[in-house]
């Protein structure tokens, strides 16, 4: 029975490959189907092939808001004004000239503090 299998393995992988191409060009993937049914996020294709030979550099933001290692209570709220009701994640670097960062701290977290921050001090100075 082994024996007889040999020679038939060339024209049954051909089929198998030839049928497997043909239904991924028709159909989409069972994963790609549980993805898109489920609404779970994805990195879609990039369409072009110029699109892969992007460097980070080529798309990065270098004018975005952040706080350095050094900023005062006084800059808190000079960067919650930009950001408004949104919450979202404040970059630490270095400093203004030296942008690497160190940690990253959420608005709202920002705004915890602040707000107990001069909670203590209306405690202090209120007799």
């Amino acid at each position: 029975m082994l024996g007889q299998v040999g020679p038939l393995m060339i024209p049954v992988s051909i089929g198998l490959l030839t049928s497997y191409w043909c239904t991924t060009g028709v159909a989409m993937g069972i994963f790609d189907v549980i993805i898109e049914f489920k609404n779970f996020p994805y990195m879609p294709s990039l369409g072009s092939l110029q699109a892969y030979s992007l460097k980070a550099s080529d798309i990065m933001n270098r004018n975005f808001m952040y706080l350095t290692k050094k900023s005062t209570l006084s800059d808190i709220p000079a960067i919650l004004s930009r950001v408004g009701e949104a919450s979202i994640t404040i970059p630490v670097v270095e400093s203004s000239e030296n942008k690497v960062l160190h940690y990253t701290v959420s608005s709202a977290s920002l705004k915890t503090y602040l707000y107990d921050h001069f909670q203590e001090m209306m405690i202090v100075f209120d007799p």
